[in-house]
This record gives structure tokens, C-alpha cells and sequence, in this order.
């Protein structure tokens, strides 16, 4: 069964974040969705992939958890089957060694992350597009919550967040049918159809 999204009133109530804003006297915080509920097991894979996939450099604080609190967040917006599913590409990733024929045991198990690193690229390049995919699903929803870190965007010089407030202010310049600059970067407009009588 899939757990609700919203807690009944019977269940214990889980903790409700609000998400830091960087104008918070003026902007409305937003509310996060419930974590997915995962057992220990299951964070045990899902901990083991995270550590082998982030790169090592820069070093950011409590980075396990905070990715996993991204991801976990992330999957309450997923259709349930895909969340599933990719909670059993944790799972068969850090078994991987064992079905890969390379060793016996897991990723989770070893205490070299170089080795689980490995473990995992080979999947990457497996002939086999099933073992592929699983690494896509594993890249895509970890990777993006390690490269939406503060951290991570000072070391790279970038600022996503301010970028995507210049990009809502310019929408609402547009809608206010205000002129465009060249600092927007929009590109070349193609000139309108000539209209034939």
C-alpha cells in the first residue's frame, strides 16, 4: 500500500518542514511534503548509493542525510510506482557486486568507497541497457539534489536560486508588456509572418 501523502489523525504526526527562503519577511515559506517512509534496510542501499555516487570534492557537512532528506521529499511527487521503482534500484545497485559476479556481497558492505564507486560505474557501462537504466534512475534523482546544494553551487560559482529570480522577474515584464534588454538573454526573436492581403 502506498503511504498517503497527508497523515491520517490517527497516525503520528509526522514533522513538517518550511523551506528557508531568502526573503522570508517578504516571500511566504513553502511546505514540504512528507519524507517517503523507508526502513532501515532500505536506507541502509539507498545511504550506500548516495556516498558512491557524490563526488568526494568539496567536502559538505552532514551530506548523507541531507540528500536523502531531498530525495525522500522528492519521491512524494513521484507516481507511486516510480517510487517504488526507484527504491528497487537502491536496492539492486548495492547488491550489484553480487549479481555482477564481481564479488559477494554489497556496496553498503565495503568499507573502501573507491571500490563501491567502481562497483557502480561498471553498471554505468554495462552493455546491457536494463543495468543502464538503473543507473540513471540512481544518477538523476541523487545528482540533482547534490548539485542543488549551496555548497556545491558556490564551488561551480553559480547561483541557480538568483537566476531563477531574474528569470520570474523578467516574466513579469513581459506579462506587464514592458520592453526587453539584451542583458535578458533571450536571444533573437524571429520577426513576425508578413501578413499577405
Amino acid at each position: 500500500m502506498v503511504p498517503p501523502m497527508v497523515s491520517s489523525p490517527e497516525s503520528p504526526q509526522p514533522t513538517r518542514e518550511r523551506a528557508p527562503t531568502a526573503a522570508a519577511a517578504s516571500t511566504p515559506a513553502l511546505l514540504l511534503a512528507d519524507r517517503w517512509p523507508m526502513g532501515r534496510a532500505t536506507e541502509r542501499a539507498f545511504h550506500a548509493v548516495i556516498v558512491a555516487l557524490c563526488p568526494p570534492e568539496p567536502v559538505v557537512p552532514e551530506l548523507v542525510p541531507r540528500i536523502d532528506d531531498h530525495v525522500r521529499r522528492l519521491m512524494r511527487y513521484m507516481p507511486w510506482p516510480m517510487a517504488i521503482g526507484l527504491i528497487a534500484a537502491f536496492f539492486l545497485l548495492d547488491w550489484s557486486p553480487l549479481w555482477r559476479f564481481q564479488a559477494f556481497g554489497r556496496i553498503s558492505g565495503r568499507a573502501s568507497p573507491t571500490a563501491a564507486q567502481a562497483a557502480l560505474n561498471a553498471v554505468a557501462h554495462s552493455r546491457f541497457l536494463l543495468q543502464r537504466t538503473l543507473m540513471m534512475a540512481a544518477k538523476g534523482a541523487i545528482l540533482s539534489a547534490f548539485y542543488d546544494l549551496p555548497e556545491i553551487q558556490r564551488a561551480l560559482g553559480v547561483d541557480l536560486h538568483a537566476h531563477a529570480r531574474e528569470r520570474i522577474e523578467l516574466r513579469r515584464r513581459l506579462l506587464a508588456g514592458e520592453p526587453t534588454h539584451a542583458a535578458d538573454r533571450l536571444g533573437r526573436r524571429p520577426d513576425p509572418p508578413e501578413m499577405t492581403p
